[in-house]
Parts: structure tokens; C-alpha cells; sequence
């Protein structure tokens, strides 16, 4: 076996060093990119759900104001008719 190619522990076969090499290059890259993927998702998910609960106050809280909107409206005294 030449120092340019690794024997493989598990199967025995010979492999390029610049084959190896990319391998475990690209293995660590995947991984970083998932790994950042997850983390990613996680805080947009967080967020997301931040953004629905405001959401859902503010929706509650025009609702309650356009009930006693309509509350009010009924109190008031109707204005006097007047007859020509």
C-alpha cells in the first residue's frame, strides 16, 4: 500500500487518500448543515408561535372592542323624531 491510498479497518479496501479525505470532508459539512438546520428550524418555530399568540391577543382583544362597540350603540337613547 502506497501513502497515497488508506486500507479500510472494516473491509480491506484500498482507498485513495484524496477519496478519504473528501469523505470525511463532506461527512462534517452534512453534518454541520444539519445540525444548523435543526437549530434553524427550532428558532423559527419559536417565533412562529410567538407571532400567533400575539396574533390571536390582538384578534381577541378587536374582538371585545367591537362588542362593547356594539353594546354601547344599543344603550345610547335613540335621537327625538320630528315631524315636518
Amino acid at each position: 500500500m502506497s501513502q497515497d491510498s488508506i486500507k479500510c479497518p472494516k473491509c480491506g479496501m484500498v482507498i485513495p487518500l484524496s477519496e478519504a479525505l473528501s469523505h470525511d470532508i463532506e461527512e462534517r459539512a452534512r453534518q454541520k448543515y444539519e445540525k444548523q438546520v435543526a437549530e434553524d428550524k427550532i428558532k423559527h418555530d419559536g417565533e412562529l408561535k410567538e407571532r400567533e399568540k400575539d396574533f390571536d391577543n390582538r384578534l381577541r382583544k378587536q374582538r371585545e372592542d367591537l362588542e362593547v362597540k356594539l353594546k354601547n350603540r344599543h344603550k345610547r337613547p335613540l335621537a327625538p323624531r320630528y315631524q315636518i
